[in-house]
């Protein structure tokens, strides 16, 4: 991976990358040095400066029209990748935190209208059939390998017809696991089956498949070959889990 790629990566745009490459080798700087030593436009400059500051990747001194940037040294890049790090582990309590209270949930708190329980593999069938109903264009899933091996008389049958109703919706599928899990010949991107499958470089330790789909959360575990699964019908519960997800997502590395 290049430089600017991993500069990319913590959020800096190119604009950013160069302004604060050409500080590091130059030295502090006014704006306009900046504008006419960088070509780029001054609205463009002055927009990266701001950010630079807020990130605190800069500083600035004097005056408003005769202020001086003056770089932070670059381990100050270091200090934000330990910050994202530090984000990426919030995130990985809050999910965990969640799934382990699912059975708990499931038995004491979501027997309500906009909570359904499901178990069993006719529960199974209908847990994954409701997220091809309503206005779904997007299925998110952290699916753990040994929860989604569930095999019953027309398993395969049923799944091959399964995909295919998901597909001719134009409903796209994206399959998240983590370094404990190894892809298997189904587990992969695949744009034919409107599929694409990513992989963490980390461990999650979750104990549940974890997915949203629409305005709807669903979860469901297969312990000891027992299904059993909830949906939970919740715009913001949704909305905040699949940000929680896309977190994880763009962290991952596309597996073909």
């Amino acid at each position: 991976m290049s430089i600017n790629k991993s500069l990319e990566n913590l959020n800096l745009t190119r604009n950013e990358i160069e302004i604060y490459t050409f500080l590091l080798r130059n030295g502090k700087s006014i704006g306009s040095n900046l504008v006419t030593l960088t070509n780029i436009d001054k609205g463009s400059v002055y927009r990266a400066l701001k950010s630079l500051i807020k990130k605190g990747i800069i500083t600035a001194t004097g005056k408003t029209r005769n202020q001086v940037f003056i770089p932070q040294e670059p381990e100050i890049l270091l200090k934000i990748i330990k910050s994202k790090e530090n984000e990426f582990n919030r995130t990985k309590q809050d999910i965990n935190r969640f799934i382990q209270d699912v059975d708990k949930y499931a038995k004491e708190n979501y027997k309500s209208e906009h909570i359904k329980v499901y178990e069993g593999h006719t529960g199974y069938k209908l847990w994954l059939e409701q997220r091809l109903k309503g206005s779904v264009d997007i299925i998110r899933e952290i699916a753990p390998l040994r929860h989604i091996q569930i095999h019953f008389k027309d398993y395969y049958k049923f799944m091959e017809k399964h995909i295919r109703e998901r597909v001719q919706k134009g409903i796209k599928l994206h399959v998240l696991i983590d370094l404990s899990e190894e892809f298997d010949h189904i587990d992969r991107t695949k744009d034919k089956f409107l599929k694409e499958a990513r992989k963490l470089d980390t461990r999650l330790k979750l104990d549940a498949v974890f997915t949203t789909f629409g305005d709807r959360t669903g979860f469901f575990s297969n312990k000891d070959n027992k299904f059993i699964g909830i949906i939970i019908e919740d715009k913001f519960i949704t909305s905040m889990l699949s940000s929680l997800y896309d977190f994880l997502w763009n962290q991952a590395k596309i597996v073909t």
